[in-house]
């Protein structure tokens, strides 16, 4: 029996027999180590208040470290007015917690705790956590050296949530950002590994942009609905994309989505953070351009579109020149065209270079 069992059958037993002996009203103690599947806690003091009815629990831990997290907690106070203290398990429904986290600074948390004293499971319910001026709501479970997790923030800083999404090693290419998002998701993983995640989010007035300058935002508000699945070096992944505000830049795209609004969908896979293979996509651009194919982005070339195979429904004039071409010709005498009409047909694009290209121009005027 390890000493993460020894102690917690010690407090058990304690509980018991102060019970039994009325005199006794409360057990103190003094924990160097105790562990659990995914978990490790140092330097733990308890005390227990023992009156007739019910179990209070007075606790401080000197540092939590938590696999799933990638980082140590220190200075974790903890007050539980009820514990429940049985064969299977100790848990408390509403514990009061202090704790300072690296990332999210000091932090006042009612949370649920359900600890399996068989197999050191965890499970927890956290409520009432601080991300600037945002809030974040979490249920994760710990066991068999894995974790599921579902999480519900709301106006959270965008800088705030990326510098965690880093800490969590999730998948994003190196970005500033600023702006709100209000976000649901569930996930599920191994030690600070994601494996899988389904994400609703609506991101307010977001400006943000790369190392780079390839893509870039400005006040930009959008709706997101995506799943994920994966391991950090190739990620597979459907996504949903819908805005109708704002300005992006994606080099050499730039676009007023609060003049024309966007739809995209696409399905595909993300390697190393950098090469982008789409196996499918969709794209509704109101009154700008109507297409759908498959496609290979490489963030890291010169010409980051490396593959192309494209079926180009419809190209409308003047949003398209408006939002495509223009600001690729700000520096010539093309820079004011007054344009109308429509173009489609379909367009092939190999290692970077233009295949095939098979348009019809319907009465474009420019």
């Amino acid at each position: 029996m390890g000493a993460r069992k020894f102690a917690i059958l010690g407090v058990i037993a304690l509980g018991v027999v102060a019970t039994a002996v009325r005199a006794i009203d409360d057990v103190s103690l003094q924990i160097e180590s105790v562990e659990g599947d995914g978990w490790v806690a140092n330097g733990v003091a308890v005390d227990l208040g023992l009156p007739s009815e019910t179990t209070t629990v007075r606790a401080k831990v000197a540092r939590l470290q938590v696999k799933a997290l990638g980082q140590t907690l220190t200075d974790i106070r903890i007050e539980c007015p009820k514990l429940e203290l049985g064969d299977e398990r100790i848990a408390c429904a509403q514990a009061r917690v202090l704790a300072d986290w690296p990332t999210l600074g000091k932090q006042t948390l009612t949370v649920g705790l359900v600890y399996g004293r068989r197999d050191g499971s965890l499970d927890v319910a956290v409520d009432g956590v601080r991300v600037g001026e945002g809030r974040l709501a979490l249920q994760a479970a710990l066991r068999d050296g894995g974790w599921n997790a579902r999480a519900k923030l709301q106006k959270v800083p965008v800088d705030r949530l990326v510098k965690l999404a880093q800490d969590f090693k999730l998948p994003l290419p190196p970005i500033t950002a600023t702006g709100l998002v209000d976000l649901s998701i569930t996930a599920r993983g191994k030690e600070t590994n994601l494996s899988a995640a389904s994400i609703e989010a609506s991101l307010i007035d977001l400006t943000a942009n790369n190392e780079s300058g390839s893509l870039a935002s400005d006040k930009l508000s959008l709706q997101l609905q995506a799943t994920v699945r994966g391991s950090p070096k190739e990620w597979v992944f459907d996504v949903t994309l819908k805005s109708s505000q704002g300005q992006a830049f994606a080099q050499p795209i730039f676009v007023d989505l609060s003049a024309h609004a966007v739809e995209l969908t696409a399905s595909g896979k993300l390697r190393n953070s950098s090469v982008l293979t789409l196996d499918r996509f969709a794209l509704d651009h109101t009154d700008v351009a109507r297409a759908s194919g498959r496609a290979q982005v490489d963030f890291k070339q010169e010409q980051p579109v490396r593959a192309l195979q494209m079926q180009l429904d419809a190209l409308k004039f003047p949003g398209a020149y408006e939002s495509y071409f223009q600001p690729l010709l700000l520096d010539t005498s093309l820079q004011a065209l007054q344009t109308s009409g429509s173009i489609a047909g379909t367009m092939a694009v190999e290692n970077g270079e233009p295949q095939n290209i098979d348009l019809s121009f319907g009465n474009v005027s420019f």
